[in-house]
């Protein structure tokens, strides 16, 4: 049977598909993002260790996919803007904090 170039498959945790085009991964890495940040908003984590949890978890399990992936600056920032809205109240920081300072 053969499958479709556009239709991605996960490998080695990373949503792969022949013809390059990076939808399923992206909505992957969404998904994840929303869910650390629900869990952010309804959680009682002390402020240091939201970001802890940001910097050593979140963002480390966002980056493992992006050797692999050709994503643009655009999809990278909706996937970033997900988790600072998230973090930043939650660490203590204004939401509107310069993204270049972070």
């Amino acid at each position: 049977m053969q499958l479709v170039p556009s239709v991605a498959k996960k490998t080695l945790g990373v949503w792969l598909a022949p013809d390059g085009n990076n939808e399923k991964a992206v909505e992957a890495l969404r998904e994840s993002a929303t869910a650390w940040a629900d869990r952010v908003r309804s959680g009682h984590l002390r402020k240091e260790d939201t970001w802890l949890s940001l910097v050593t978890w979140e963002c480390k399990s966002l980056e493992h996919p992006l050797a692999s992936l050709a994503l643009s600056e655009k999809e990278c920032d909706g996937i970033d803007s997900i988790l600072y809205e998230a973090a930043l109240p939650a660490s203590g920081l204004c939401h509107k904090f310069p993204r270049d300072v972070i």
